[in-house]
């Protein structure tokens, strides 16, 4: 989560007594660039479908509003998407952005906002630092979301993996089971299991600030 340690660090430096005016004007800028990175991943999609915005997967889930104490507004809704990854067994495969990144509580946008708007008006810098960090560690306890997610996903695909090795292998077999729905659900396990690793790359891309200025 470099970016938005990046954040904090620049926060801290704001909140230094020997800053004038212009300095913390200069990292309220930087601080601006990162909203508008996580922005951006935070209304990642994937096969035309956005990742964070819950069930409502064609609806951008963020977008800018000057209006919005966060600076943005939340278009997706609250649900839990879940597949089918064999006959009986479904797994949720995505976080929308309400819990993700706009918590209450914990919202990373918020928090960005208020350091923003601190070190713009040479405000409480400190409490907003705070509320950064707050934000930070409550992002990295969800991102566990998906290695539990991809751990369950990998038992299933070795499962049917294994099931349609034995349907391909054994006659008496295929008097009983469906070997093409055994073969759609291997492909809908990696199909889902692609679509969490892009989504939790996204969230592991809150590292990649690189482009910060120096």
């Amino acid at each position: 989560m470099e970016a938005l340690t990046s954040a904090e660090s620049l926060g801290v430096e704001g909140a230094n007594g020997t800053l004038n005016s212009a300095d913390r004007q200069a990292i309220a800028q930087e601080i601006q660039g990162i909203q508008q990175q996580v922005m951006q991943l935070a209304n990642t999609s994937y096969n035309g479908q956005y990742l964070f915005a819950g069930t409502a997967t064609t609806t951008q889930p963020y977008v800018a509003d000057p209006t919005s104490a966060s600076g943005v507004t939340y278009n997706g809704n609250n649900n839990i998407n879940s597949v089918e990854i064999s006959e009986g067994q479904a797994m949720p495969i995505n976080l929308p952005g309400s819990q993700l990144f706009s918590n209450t509580g914990n919202d990373v946008f918020q928090a960005l906002q208020d350091l923003y708007n601190a070190l713009q008006n040479n405000g409480d810098v400190s409490s907003a630092t705070t509320e950064v960090q707050n934000a930070l560690n409550y992002v990295t306890t969800q991102r566990t979301f998906y290695g539990s997610s991809l751990s369950r996903l990998n038992t299933a695909q070795t499962f049917l993996n294994s099931e349609q090795l034995q349907l391909s292998t054994s006659e008496g077999d295929l008097v009983d089971v469906d070997i093409a729905k055994a073969v759609t659900d291997l492909a809908q396990t990696e199909t889902t299991q692609t679509a969490l690793l892009s989504a939790g790359a996204k969230i592991s891309q809150l590292n990649l600030f690189d482009y910060l200025p120096q």
